[in-house]
């Protein structure tokens, strides 16, 4: 999937600071995907030519890469978290990086050599040289060198140890050049991890799904429930990225017949009324929420995967939230509801909440933990994660209730990712994409 083609602006030298374990220029480990795409539109004149490759059918069974092919670089990230876990230098003849404040590689010069990296980059412990593959990799804390080694000259790096020390010079009087540099999470290489998160980041923190009541974002301590007016959810999410009006709602011929609205009317069109029912979107914390036109309260909550194989991606960070029921779930009868409270009990049971944003914002990670403690102590199990497929769902809840609804974003060259089936629960829909993951969880209420 290409993100971006060649921009028609004459293309700039790109240059990179390298900090191990850290950052290659604007390329920051443990940035979410999304961030990192802007980044890259933002600098559409000196990096061009992006693809995206991921799995179409099981798009976490794989890293997601993005290729930056002009600058023979690889952007790495974790499928589940979406998360940057590696910068993979392919080709170091393309860019020109930096350490310390000294270039040691630049696009039309010699390749950094064994030399060059050891007397910039300081003594290190013996790397490892794979014999089936002829290359030397020494590693530093965060970063690794790759050097090939010569067919001439395997002969004295194999059948020695793993862990050895790569010779400065080969007998020729020639040095071993590097022909590819990762930076990562982690100890091992080849085992690249996400950073942690830092205390106040609250990217992909848990939110927690009350069918028909609301919802509680655990890392920041704040909820959303149905009838919360538009002063209550910004007091507790802050102003919208963006506020979005509807102009037609295509789904609401599938409503009830004889439904009625928060005013007592079918619609706030059907009466000829001019009033129009909106959005606040949350992009970065991967949810939407609509408000009635006339009460101005709560109606719908959205929640994102943002999987690349929807016509969505990119436009959300990832929501994590999560889908709790009694027990460990499975078997649910037909359009059953986990973890069904009632709002006042939900208004009781919820944390105080903070007063001021920056006192002490709880970590995704530790908000993961506590979620997960609480609904232990509860005697509840998570069900539904954004990583869930759809039989997974189905065995949680039971069948649906009736035929999916089937919508397309218009043609193959619109949308080559094909139609999403929408499968109703009660307070509930799923929207499920053609390889059987969710794409988005619609959250309302019938009462």
């Amino acid at each position: 999937m290409a993100l971006a083609q060649g921009a028609p602006h004459a293309r700039e030298l790109p240059s990179f600071h390298v900090k191990p374990g850290h950052s290659v220029g604007g390329f920051v480990l443990g940035s979410p995907i999304a961030q990192i795409i802007d980044f890259l539109k933002a600098n559409v004149r000196t990096i061009q030519n992006i693809d995206l490759k991921y799995g179409d059918e099981n798009p976490l069974a794989l890293d997601y890469v993005i290729h930056l092919t002009n600058d023979g670089i690889q952007l790495r990230f974790d499928a589940a978290s979406q998360r940057l876990k590696m910068i993979d230098i392919t080709d170091v003849t393309k860019i020109q990086l930096s350490y310390s404040g000294t270039c040691f590689s630049a696009p039309g010069k010699r390749a950094p050599t064994f030399v060059t990296v050891y007397r910039l980059f300081g003594p290190s412990h013996p790397g490892d040289y794979d014999k089936h593959k002829q290359m030397y990799t020494l590693h530093y804390p965060g970063l690794s060198f790759f050097f090939p080694i010569p067919q001439q000259y395997a002969h004295l790096l194999s059948g020695r140890d793993n862990s050895l020390e790569l010779p400065m010079e080969f007998p020729d009087g020639t040095t071993p050049v590097t022909t590819r540099i990762c930076v990562y999470g982690g100890a091992d290489v080849r085992a690249p991890l996400v950073p942690a998160p830092l205390p106040d980041d609250l990217y992909f923190e848990v939110v927690r799904v009350h069918a028909g009541v609301g919802v509680e974002l655990m890392g920041r301590r704040r909820r959303v429930c149905f009838g919360d007016t538009c002063q209550d959810v910004m007091a507790s999410l802050g102003v919208p990225d963006k506020v979005y009006f509807k102009g037609e709602d295509k789904m609401r011929i599938h409503a009830a017949k004889g439904s009625r609205g928060a005013d007592g009317n079918a619609s706030s069109f059907s009466n000829g009324s001019v009033c129009s029912d909106y959005f606040f979107n949350y992009f970065t914390c991967g949810l939407d929420i609509l408000f009635d036109a006339t009460h101005h309260t709560v109606k719908k909550v959205v929640l994102r995967t943002n999987f690349p194989t929807h016509a969505d991606f990119n436009m959300y960070y990832k929501c994590n939230f999560r889908v709790y029921g009694s027990g460990s779930g499975g078997g649910g009868s037909r359009g059953s509801r986990p973890g069904v409270i009632s709002k006042a009990e939900f208004m009781k049971k919820q944390q105080p909440q903070q007063q001021d944003s920056g006192e002490g914002a709880a970590t995704a990670t530790a908000a993961t933990t506590a979620a997960a403690a609480a609904a232990s102590t509860a005697g509840e199990a998570a069900v539904i994660t954004p990583d869930s497929k759809w039989a997974a769902v189905q065995e949680c809840l039971g069948a649906p209730l009736g035929k999916p609804v089937i919508f397309t974003r218009g043609g193959t060259t619109a949308n080559p990712f094909g139609a999403t089936r929408f499968y109703g629960y009660r307070n509930m829909v799923f929207e499920i994409m053609k390889n059987g993951h969710i794409a988005s969880l619609i959250l309302h209420t019938s009462d």
